[in-house]
C-alpha cells in the first residue's frame, strides 16, 4: 500500500508508555487456519516466514520481509538455584531437563504473526517447566503465494491436506513473542531444521568456501543474534542421512555453529545412530533419543555423556494422555532428561479428540477454557495438583478424549520435572496476564474492549498451577478473562464455520471480573472448611528495610474468611528433610466484600536482611462459595522504578489502510521490561498495545484519520512524560 506522512494521512495521538515490570512419527493436532473478520491479517501486517538453505548466503535483515517487526528482544534471564524443599516433589531432580517442539499460538504455514486481535491464539502457560523451546510447524518461504492454499476446502475435507502444492522452508525461526515470552522465564528458544524438504538437502548447508570455512554456518549465526533466538534443533528423517566423509562434514558444520558461535545445537535423527556420533564430535550439545528407546540403553548415555545431554523422546501430539512415562525411571530415579513433540494438541488437538478435527473450537473464543483445562492436565496432572501424579481419566474426558481412547496413564510432566523460578532481586511485579484476553485493562479500567494475543507481554504466572494445602476442602484456582468470558460446551458446524445460536453453554464456579492490567486475573474460589495455604511463586528476594509487598485484588463473596500473605524465608527451610515453616504476614481489608479493586500493603522490614525463598496464600474462614480475585502482587524495596521518558520516536510507516508503525530508542531491560502504545482518541488514551522493542506496528480497530496527530511518552500506567514534537 502506498506510505503516506502522517500530516497527509493521520490525525490522531499516539502515546508510548514506557513502563517498568518490576521483575521482571509426525503427529499433528488441526492446523491454524487464517482469521477472520476482525481478526484476520490486515494488508500490511508483518508476519515470519520459513527459509531455504539456497537463499541463506543472500539473507540481510534489510531485504528479509518484516524482518525488523519480528526480532525477539527480551535477554535470557537467569532462573534461580533449586531448593528442593520448595519443590512441589522434593524428591526429584532439578537436573533433569525439558525440551517441547510444539507449535507457537498454532500450526499456521502462512502469517505467521507476533500478536493478533484474536484471544484464542494459544499462549502457553507453563515455562517454569521447560528449559527448551523449538517450534514444531512448517512455514512457507517467503515468495510463496498464498493463494496457493486452498483454504475453504481445507476447513471441509478432511483430506485436503495431502493436496498442499505450496514450497516449504527447510529452516523455521521461533516465534519472535514466543522468544521473549520464553526468554523472560529463563529457557531457551532455538530455530528448527527439518528434513527432509522437498528438493532441499543438508548437503547445502555443509558446503565450504575457498578458506575452509562454512559460510551458510555463518549466516545461520547472524540469523539467530539478529532475530534474538539461542540456537538450533536439527532434525534429520527419512532415508536420506549422511554417511561417511559427509557426516563428518555435518558434524563439522554443527560444531562450527557452537563453536563460532556460541549456540545451542540439538540433534535428532529418526531411527538413526548419528544421535550418539554427533555427541562424541562435539557437534551438539545434546540430542533427542528417538521413541523406541531403551531405559538402560539411557542410562548408559546419561553416564557417559550426561543428564543434560541425553532427552528421552516422547509423543505427545501422538500417544496423548496415553503418555505413562513410565521408562523415564529406573529404581525411583529419573533416568534421563525429556523431550517431547507437539504438546500444542492441548490447544490444536481439541476438536480432533472430540473426534471432528474440521470442529474449530481451537479457533472459537467460548472454547478456550477447555485448551486451559487440558494444558493443566498435561503439564500439573489430571489432579490438578502438582504434588498428586495419579492420573484422573473423567478431568481429560470432559474436556476431549484422545483417539477414542477413554483411559489416561498421563501422570503430568510435573511428576518428572521440577519447577523452575527467575522472580529474583528486590523487585517483582506480576498481574496474572496470560498474554491473551477479551479486553486490556490498565489499573482496573478497560482501556481496549477489542479481544487480543501477545505473548511477549505474559507476565511470570505462578511456579505452581494449581497448589493448595488444606486439612479439609482444598480451594480452586483458574484464570478469569472477565464478564466476556464464556464456557461453550457444544455446538454444531458447516463446512467449517459454526453455526449462528447452535453453542449451547455452561457456568463458571467462579465470578467473573474484568482484569486488573492486561487480559486476565485469578480467580480463588470454592469451599472454605478449613485453613488453605496456595502455594505461588518459588523466589530469591532480598527483603530490605524498605520492602513491601502490595497485593491488589477483588472479593465478591459475602462470608467471614479473610487472605494473608504465606511467606517462606530461606532461614526457615530445614534442607536436611526438606520442610519449612510458613510466616503470616496479615493483609487489611480482604474479609469485606469489594465491587473494585482493593490494595492492600505489607511492610516487611521488620524481617530486613533475610530472603524469600516462597510467596503464597493463606485463606481462613468458613464459606460454601469463596470467590476472590487476584489483580496483581507487588514486591518493590523502596527505589525510585520511574523509567526515563523514551527519546527518538518516530513514525517510521504510515499506510492509507490505518495501518502505521511507530519507533523509539530502546531502554536497557534492567530498567525497562515494556513498552505500551496508546492512541488517545478524544483525550481518552486506548491500548494498541506492547512490547519490549525498539518498534511496533500496532493492530487497530479504530478509525484514525480524523484525529489530531503528535507523541507523548508516558511514564508509567497513570501519568503522560512530556510531550515530543508534533508531527
Amino acid at each position: 500500500m502506498k506510505e503516506n506522512h502522517l500530516k497527509r494521512l493521520l490525525s490522531f495521538v499516539l502515546v508510548i508508555a514506557m513502563v517498568v515490570s518490576l521483575c521482571p512419527t509426525i503427529a499433528f493436532a488441526g492446523d491454524t487456519l487464517p482469521y477472520r473478520g476482525e481478526s484476520a491479517l490486515a494488508d500490511n501486517e508483518p508476519t515470519s516466514h520459513g527459509y531455504r538453505a539456497e537463499d541463506l548466503l543472500s539473507w540481510d535483515p534489510a531485504t528479509d520481509p518484516d524482518a525488523e517487526l519480528l526480532r525477539a528482544r527480551v535477554p535470557l534471564q537467569n532462573r534461580i538455584e533449586a531448593v528442593p524443599a520448595t519443590q512441589a516433589n522434593p524428591s526429584l531432580n532439578p537436573e533433569v531437563k525439558y525440551l517441547t517442539l510444539a507449535g507457537d499460538y498454532g500450526n499456521a504455514f502462512f502469517g505467521g504473526t507476533s500478536y493478533t486481535n484474536e484471544f484464542s491464539e494459544y499462549c502457553f502457560n507453563f515455562w517454569q517447566y521447560i528449559d527448551y523451546y523449538a517450534p514444531w510447524h512448517g512455514q512457507t518461504t517467503a515468495t510463496t503465494p498464498m493463494e496457493l492454499w486452498n483454504v475453504d476446502d481445507e476447513r471441509v475435507n478432511p483430506n485436503a491436506w495431502k493436496s498442499r502444492s505450496f514450497e516449504f522452508g527447510m529452516m523455521n525461526l521461533p516465534n519472535a513473542a514466543y522468544t521473549n515470552a520464553a526468554h523472560k522465564n529463563g529457557v531457551l528458544s532455538l530455530g528448527c531444521i527439518f528434513l527432509p524438504r522437498a528438493y532441499q538437502s543438508w548437503r547445502t548447508l555443509i558446503q565450504r568456501d575457498e578458506n575452509g570455512g562454512f559460510p551458510y554456518a555463518d549466516k545461520l549465526i547472524e540469523i539467530t543474534k539478529y532475530y534474538g533466538f539461542d540456537g538450533w534443533y536439527m532434525n534429520l528423517e527419512g532415508s536420506d542421512s549422511p554417511s561417511g566423509t559427509a557426516k563428518e562434514e555435518l558434524a563439522a558444520f554443527l560444531k562450527y555453529l557452537r563453536d563460532e558461535g556460541g549456540l545451542y545445537v540439538q540433534y535428532y535423527n529418526a531411527g538413526g545412530s548419528i544421535d550418539t556420533q554427533m555427541m562424541d564430535a562435539g557437534a551438539a550439545d545434546s540430542f533427542f533419543k528417538d521413541y523406541g528407546w531403551s531405559t538402560s540403553g539411557a542410562v548408559s548415555e546419561v553416564e557417559k555423556y550426561g543428564m543434560d545431554a541425553v532427552y528421552g523422546g516422547f509423543e505427545a501430539g501422538g500417544n496423548r494422555w496415553n503418555n505413562s512415562f513410565s521408562k523415564m525411571w529406573q529404581d525411583g530415579e529419573i533416568v534421563s532428561s525429556i523431550a517431547t513433540l507437539g504438546t500444542d494438541f492441548v490447544h490444536a488437538g481439541i476438536d480432533e479428540d472430540f473426534g471432528n478435527g474440521k470442529e474449530m473450537r481451537r479457533e472459537n473464543d467460548d472454547f478456550q477454557w477447555m485448551s486451559a483445562v487440558r494444558e493443566r492436565a498435561w503439564f500439573t496432572g489430571s489432579s490438578g495438583n502438582p504434588t498428586d501424579a495419579t492420573p484422573i481419566t473423567d478431568t481429560v474426558t470432559a474436556v476431549g478424549k484422545t483417539n477414542g481412547s477413554g483411559t489416561n496413564q498421563m501422570p503430568g510432566i510435573a511428576s518428572l520435572v521440577t519447577e523452575r523460578s527467575v522472580v529474583n532481586g528486590d523487585t517483582f511485579v506480576t498481574n496474572f496476564n496470560t498474554g491473551h484476553g477479551l479486553v486490556y485493562a490498565v489499573d482496573g479500567e478497560i482501556s481496549n474492549t477489542h479481544e487480543w494475543a501477545n505473548i511477549s507481554i505474559q507476565d511470570i504466572l505462578p511456579t505452581w498451577q494449581f497448589w493448595f494445602q488444606s486439612e479439609g476442602t482444598a480451594l480452586q484456582a483458574e484464570y478469569d478473562y472477565g464478564t466476556g468470558y464464556q464456557k461453550g460446551l457444544s455446538a454444531q458446524w458447516k463446512e467449517g464455520t459454526l453455526v449462528e445460536g447452535s453453542t449451547t453453554y455452561g457456568e463458571f464456579d467462579f465470578d467473573l471480573v474484568n482484569p486488573y492490567n492486561g487480559g486476565s486475573s485469578l480467580a480463588v474460589y470454592g469451599k472454605v472448611d478449613a485453613d488453605n495455604f496456595m502455594h505461588l511463586y518459588k523466589t530469591n528476594l532480598d527483603v530490605t528495610d524498605a520492602s513491601k509487598l502490595a497485593l491488589t485484588f477483588q472479593k465478591t463473596s459475602d462470608d467471614n474468611v479473610a487472605m494473608s500473605l504465606g511467606v517462606v524465608f530461606a532461614k526457615d527451610i530445614n534442607t536436611e528433610n526438606n520442610t519449612y515453616t510458613v510466616t503470616e504476614i496479615p493483609l487489611d481489608n480482604t474479609v469485606a466484600a469489594s465491587d473494585g479493586w482493593v490494595t492492600s500493603t505489607a511492610d516487611l522490614s521488620a524481617y530486613t536482611g533475610e530472603s524469600i525463598a516462597m510467596i503464597g496464600l493463606y485463606f481462613k474462614g468458613a464459606s460454601e462459595n469463596y470467590q476472590m480475585h487476584i489483580g496483581q502482587l507487588k514486591y518493590t524495596s523502596g527505589q525510585n522504578l520511574t523509567p526515563d521518558a523514551p527519546t527518538g520516536l518516530t513514525i517510521d510507516k504510515a499506510y492509507d489502510t490505518n495501518e502505521m508503525v511507530v519507533s523509539w530508542d530502546l531502554g536497557e531491560y534492567d530498567s525497562v521490561k515494556q513498552y505500551n502504545v496508546y492512541a488517545v482518541i478524544n483525550g481518552v488514551e486506548q491500548y494498541m498495545g506492547g512490547i519490549y522493542d525498539e518498534i511496533y506496528q500496532p493492530l487497530s480497530a479504530i478509525e484514525l484519520k480524523s484525529l489530531r496527530s503528535r507523541i507523548l511518552p508516558v511514564l508509567d500506567r497513570r501519568h503522560s512524560g512530556f510531550p515530543a514534537e508534533d508531527f
